[in-house]
């Protein structure tokens, strides 16, 4: 088990949102780019998602 396993255990038992994704792919230290078409290149897109369901997004007024 490794640390973001722990830790993700750790939020989830104490009721925090948490959510851990795991890419078979990519590295890290590499912005937000298309990374060639992997699904690591789209982290960012995953977290506006997180946090628009919690409630921590405002959209824009139409």
């Amino acid at each position: 088990m490794g640390a973001a396993d722990v830790t993700d255990d750790a939020l989830f038992k104490a009721n925090i949102p948490v959510e851990l994704h795991i890419y078979g792919r990519g590295g890290h230290g590499g912005a937000i780019s298309s990374r060639k078409g992997i699904p690591f290149g789209t982290w960012h897109l995953r977290f506006v998602d997180w946090a628009t369901d919690l409630g921590l997004m405002q959209t824009k007024a139409q």
